[in-house]
């Protein structure tokens, strides 16, 4: 009974993420924010149904990005920084404030770095941009302006766990899972 209900949660979820991350593929604008939606819908997810399912989610709707969507550089993007971030989000909140900043941290530019070299290596970075990263100055000046929209990114993601899991959840049942 209990995985019947996981597995509808976790599906209504997933196709609502979907739909913001086919929003962010098509529009021309408003892409960050669709892929921060389907980023929080999957936070939903962790808080309704447990980090074992989060964790199924962003794996099937990492598929379904890189599958279906017309754009394969949002379903790169939703990959690689948006999909897995609520897991590490997760992982690294249970540990003391230092260690957390430190971990997030280190996801964000380790996903950046890694980003950047696939999408090198497919030809989607242009020349002009790849010659400002053999400049130190800039690439410094990069790693800060990641780093201030992880924060970003961050804090942002947190206000939407709590509003959900003070406001929302409660009403919705009795006595909701609290992972975040």
């Amino acid at each position: 009974m209990k995985n019947a209900k996981n597995i509808s949660i976790s599906s209504v979820i997933l196709a609502l993420c979907f739909i913001f991350l086919y929003l962010a593929s098509i529009l021309p604008t408003s892409r960050l924010s669709c892929l921060c939606l389907a980023s929080a819908g999957i936070c939903i997810v962790i808080a309704e149904c447990g980090a074992k399912w989060g964790f199924i989610t962003s794996l099937v709707l990492s598929i379904l990005s890189w599958v279906l969507l017309p754009d394969k550089t949002v379903g790169i993007l939703f990959i690689l920084f948006f999909s897995y971030y609520p897991l590490i989000k997760l992982f690294a909140e249970r540990r003391g404030r230092l260690s957390e900043w430190i971990i997030k941290a280190l996801y964000f530019l380790l996903i950046t770095v890694a980003g950047l070299f696939i999408l090198k290596t497919i030809g989607l970075v242009p020349e002009k941009i790849q010659a400002y990263f053999k400049s130190m100055p800039l690439l410094l000046s990069f790693t800060i302006v990641v780093l201030a929209v992880e924060c970003i990114f961050d804090f942002a993601l947190s206000i939407v766990i709590s509003y959900y899991t003070s406001k929302i959840m409660p009403k919705i049942r009795k006595n909701g899972r609290k992972d975040f």
